[in-house]
Formats: structure tokens, sequence, C-alpha cells
């Protein structure tokens, strides 16, 4: 699982440099923290590296291991050549790949919006609740389960879906003595 987690997000992060315009300033440029490793001119810096480790494991780097840091190094490093290999070669330029990069370029700044939109802002109980009762509203609703379902053990199909078919008339019928009494002497079965 983390190696998938840290794969998608290499991913992104590749997508996100390769839609950066040729010349154009990053983020790291602006960077002043101390530079962890270069990669053909690219700067990978401490603090995109501890973001990197934030977004990919959820903890800060001082929580990992000198090996997992530096198995996440390794891959962000492999994650800036692959990127910029796909820069060399035009495959940024796909108009699949070019519409990806835009797309996925489109949900960070989504996802950043939203995230500084609802900072201050906290829903009530009242609304919370209503929400929920809303997103109920909308699930499919469930089949109950019948009685032809059930299996009784050492009962052959046939004798079970009598008994199941017998059991669901009693059902609609309502409770009575007869079937109160009759209903006790069913054999009952351990469940695994």
């Amino acid at each position: 699982m983390n190696y998938v987690r840290i794969l998608v997000l290499a991913s992104v992060l590749t997508a996100l440099a390769a839609c950066q315009p040729k010349g154009a300033t990053t983020t790291a440029a602006a960077d002043t923290s101390p530079t962890l490793a270069t990669v053909n001119g690219a700067a990978i810096t401490q603090n995109f590296f501890d973001f990197y480790i934030k977004a990919i494991s959820g903890k800060k780097p001082a929580e990992l291991t000198a090996d997992q840091q530096a198995q996440a190094l390794d891959n962000l490093i492999r994650a800036n050549l692959v990127a910029q290999e796909a820069q060399k070669d035009g495959t940024e330029a796909t108009p699949d790949t070019a519409d990806m990069l835009v797309l996925t370029r489109l949900n960070v700044l989504q996802q950043a919006m939203s995230e500084k939109y609802l900072k201050d802002k906290k829903p009530s109980e009242q609304e919370l609740r209503a929400e929920y009762e809303n997103q109920v509203a909308t699930l499919p609703k469930l089949e109950k389960p019948r009685a032809a379902s059930r299996v009784y053990r050492g009962e052959t199909p046939r004798r079970t879906l009598a008994r199941s078919r017998r059991t669901a008339a009693e059902v609609a019928a309502g409770p009575t003595k007869e079937r109160a009494t009759a209903s006790s002497s069913l054999p009952r079965t351990r469940r695994p």
C-alpha cells in the first residue's frame, strides 16, 4: 500500500513538474532551504522533501527512519528524472498527457482553494445532520433477505425451501398460540 501511495504521488509530482513552462520560476527556485539533491540542474530542497514526506506518509520526516528517508529521496530523484525525460522526448506534448497535466493542475488548485475557503468555516450540528440525511436518502435501498436464503444443516435444498416458504407464510399471518409452540420444536443449529 505504501508503494502505491509513493507511486501515485511521484506521478502527480512528475505531472506537476511537467506542467511548468520552460523558463518559469518554480517554488523550489524561490525556496531558501538547503538543497538535498540536484537532478540535471533542478534542485530538490529540504522544504519540498518535507512536503513530499508528509504527503506520502502523513508523518514528519523526523518520524521516519534513515532508510525510509533515503528511499523517499531516491523516489523523488527518480520522479524528477522521469519528468525531465518526458520533457525531452516530447511525451508531455502528446494530447492525452497534456490534457492529464491540465486536469491534475486544476484538481490541485481546486483542492487548495477549497481548503483555503473552508479553513475558518465550521459547519453547525444542524448543517451536518441535514447533509447526513441527504446523503442517506440518496443511497440505494437494499432488499431485505428472503426466508428462502436460509440454509439448514443436514437438510436437502428442497426441504429447506419448503420450510422457508412455510416460515415466511407463518410470519405474514402473524403470531398464534399453535405456531408459537410449533416453532419452539424446530431443530436449532449452531452458527459457526
